[in-house]
């Protein structure tokens, strides 16, 4: 999951694709017909305050939570411009 998140901004530069990942929105399918994230069974993610990827690859910014089964929670924060992962 971690890997699927800090390449989500590359990802979306070089689909040329716009996209805010959302609570709601973590499965819609981006122009690879791949979702935004795949979510492994019994996995949780939240997306407390959208997190805005533009088409040159700039990311706002923000936190995602991870709750694998059986752990307690993790807060991934993803430093613009780029969105690298960071666990503080």
């Amino acid at each position: 999951m971690i890997a699927q998140i800090s390449t989500l901004s590359y990802r979306n530069y070089l689909l040329a694709q716009d996209f805010t990942l959302r609570t709601d929105n973590i499965n819609e399918i981006l122009k690879d017909d791949e979702p935004a994230l795949d979510v492994p069974a019994g996995w949780v993610v939240r997306v407390p305050i959208p997190i805005h990827y533009q088409f040159n690859g700039y990311c706002s910014g923000g936190v995602v939570v991870l709750n694998a089964p059986d752990h307690a929670p993790e807060s991934l924060h993803l430093q613009a411009p780029g969105c690298g992962v960071s666990s503080e």
